[in-house]
């Protein structure tokens, strides 16, 4: 609850986004790790992998953050929101109430979440 909490209140300002940048760049990393076996995450064919892990990358894509996938990511992503079930269950599905908060992001996030990736370095 305080994790939630603080995030709403203070967006990029919240003392836990140091933390979840990390998370997301070590999923991400895993990921590109793994597509270098196959076109999906657990190799030659669509797994419970993928499924798992599209909700945590169309949140990346909501907030504006597409520039930290990399290139393999970017390809994966496109194969995953070309898939029906994805079209279906997770972008037909988001209703204009859904996507507004994100729509109206100001101000554009990456300068702050690139800030943080050069400290971290």
């Amino acid at each position: 609850t305080e994790y939630k909490r603080d995030v709403a209140l203070h967006g990029l300002e919240s003392k836990f986004v140091r933390e979840a940048l990390d998370y997301h760049l070590k999923l991400l990393k895993m990921m590109d790790a793994a597509l270098e076996r196959g076109p999906w995450l657990a190799g030659e064919q669509f797994s419970l992998a993928d499924a798992a892990v599209i909700p945590y990358i169309l949140r990346l894509d909501l907030l504006k953050l597409n520039k930290l996938l990399g290139p393999k990511v970017e390809s994966w992503y496109s194969r995953m929101r070309a898939r029906p079930s994805v079209k279906k269950e997770m972008l037909e599905r988001m209703t204009p109430q859904d996507k507004a908060p994100f729509e109206a992001l100001q101000p554009d996030p990456w300068p702050k979440i690139k800030t943080l990736m050069e400290e971290a370095a």
